[in-house]
Order: C-alpha cells, then structure tokens, then sequence
C-alpha cells in the first residue's frame, strides 16, 4: 500500500483526445503480474478503451509486441516481425483499437483482433516515438537519427518528411482535430524542443527551445493542452509550466538514484516518475511534491497510466508488467 493516506481526486484525459474520467489515487491496490517473459520491458501502452495493454520485451528467443487482456490478466496475441532485430522501443494504438503500430528497426501495422500483420512501412533508422492521428488516417514516426516521417496508415505511403528535429524524438501528440502535431525531443546538453507542425501543410509552425539541462535525460512527456512538460534527469524531476513563450521551471527532488521514466496526466495535475531506486513516485504538478511512493523489488523502465485513469502500469529488468488499480 501506499505510505501517503492522503486523498487526492486527479482528472486525467486520454491522450487519445476527449476522454475524461476522475479518479482518486489515494490507496493502489496489490500489483496483479503479466508474465511477459524474462527479457526487459521496451514499450508499454494501453489501448484507447483500457482493455489491451501492448508490451514490448524480449521472449522466447527473440523480440516481440505482446498484447494483454487487461481484465483476465491472460496474453491476447504475441506478435513476432520476421528480420527484426531491434527491440520494440514504441507502440502507438490508432483511436478506434482497430490496428496497434509497433517500432523497432521497421515499423509493423498490426490487427489487433486477429494478430494479423497488416503491412510494414520503409525506412531507414531505429524508430523512437509513433502516433496516430485521431481518424487513423496517418501515422506519424520519429527515428533515432531525429527524422521525423508521414505516413499514409491506410495505404502505406509516405505522405511527407517533417524534417530533422535536434536530437531523436521521444514523443508525438495529435490535436484533437488532427490538423497539427506536437513533438518533443532534447538531450542534458541541449535542452528540450518542442515543435509544433501544419499537417495539412506538412511545415512548422512554431518552435520552442528550453535551456540545456546538463545531465543525461531518459524520458519526456508533455500534456495535451501543451502547457506542462516533465523530464526525467538524473535523479529528479523536471517540471516546466509554460504561459505562452514563457516556462516557469521546478526540480521535484525524492528519488535517491536516477530516474529512468516519467507519465503525465493530460490535464497537467499528476505526474508519475520511477526509476533505478525501484521506487514509483506520484507527484502534484502545483505543489511540487510527491502525494504516495511505493516500492518494486526492480528496476522500472517503462510506466504509463491507463487513458480511463483506473490503472498504473509499470515494466523493468527481468521481465514483467505490474498492474496496480488507483482508487
């Protein structure tokens, strides 16, 4: 159970745009184990109505996408792309559930029901960050080389080269019209950029640069209203509140070792962190300070909150996704 009894009711909006739900994460209860195999979690992403979990990881020898059924708790499909030899590092579920996409060195359209691979998609580069429009029309794809490619979902065509961003991007988000697209990429070195594209146009249309954090950054996430952005630095957390052009910065200092990843809630309220020091953190964006901790007997590598606010799931070494249901 959670070391913090106090109660704290948090709206969390779905990334997929429009879904709203409240939730109090007060207590957690016991984490329930998908047994996803011994190799350590790459990707983790729940689909748009919460009963799939995608898990990227190491099994049986080689790479796969492995899909959960949240309530059995049972192993829905375990996808496995022939001449893939890269880890699955994202996977992104178009709006409807229908197809889930994956990345490694090539990206793989799947059907979710049947296990069918749909099409794979050209390109040359270790795929870092996926997304899909809100129609599913197009699939957005950043690579490690900071390329940044769309693509035509239906027809597998590309439709257009977004350009280079500074360093690889770590995420994509879609507005809920799907006119414009945000992604975030950065380094310790040189900060964060977040970059703001005319789809219909396929050009820029703003971009902003944040200082360089000095220290090696893992993870970023970003609020879909795009006024709260967190990082994953070394030990802390940093967390950016942005009014315009204008970020107003703090340091969420609690972990005792560095921290591997972070998840935000939509609505920019609650932020999930956990790390090398086994521990999950939730944290109030306003206060700054951690509302509970819990401990894992591993290192954490991957956590994302379910988009119906109900669940906190998390992934590390030696296999294995946590599930913890928020009261």
């Amino acid at each position: 159970m959670m070391r913090n009894k106090q109660t704290k009711n948090v709206l969390l909006v779905a990334i997929t745009f429009g879904l709203l739900c409240t939730v109090a994460t007060a207590q957690i209860e016991h984490p329930a184990t998908l047994q996803t195999g011994s190799g350590e979690i790459s990707a983790l992403v729940f689909s748009p109505d919460a009963k799939i979990i995608a898990v990227g990881c190491r099994a049986d020898g080689g790479y796969q996408l492995q899909l959960w059924n949240v309530s059995s708790r049972t192993l829905h499909r375990g996808l496995a792309p022939s001449n893939t030899y890269s880890e699955v590092n994202s996977v992104a579920f178009s709006s409807n559930g229908k197809v889930v996409a994956s990345g490694g060195d090539t990206i793989c359209l799947w059907d979710v029901v049947t296990g069918r691979l749909i099409r794979k998609l050209a390109g040359r580069g270790i795929v870092t960050a996926l997304a899909f429009s809100p129609e599913g029309r197009y699939l957005v794809c950043g690579r490690i080389n900071g390329r940044v490619e769309l693509w035509d979902a239906l027809h597998g065509r590309l439709k257009a080269q977004l350009g280079k961003l500074v360093t690889m991007p770590y995420y994509f988000g879609f507005s809920s019209k799907g006119d414009s697209l945000v992604g975030i990429s950065g380094t310790g070195a040189k900060g964060y950029e977040i970059t703001e594209w005319d789809i219909e146009k396929g050009k820029i249309r703003r971009r902003l640069t944040g200082q360089p954090l000095n220290a090696f950054v893992h993870s970023f996430a970003l609020s879909t209203d795009r006024k709260v952005l967190v990082a994953a630095r070394d030990n802390e957390v940093r967390l950016w509140h942005f009014e315009g052009a204008k970020a107003t910065q703090h340091t969420l200092k609690s972990h005792t070792s560095w921290v591997t990843c972070v998840a935000l809630s939509t609505d920019g309220s609650t932020i999930a962190s956990a790390g090398a020091d086994k521990a999950i953190k939730l944290w109030d964006t306003q206060t700054c300070q951690v509302i509970q901790t819990e401990q894992e007997q591993r290192f954490i590598s991957k956590l994302v909150f379910s988009p119906n606010g109900m669940l906190l799931a998390t992934g590390g070494q030696n296999g294995g996704v946590n599930l913890r249901r928020l009261k």
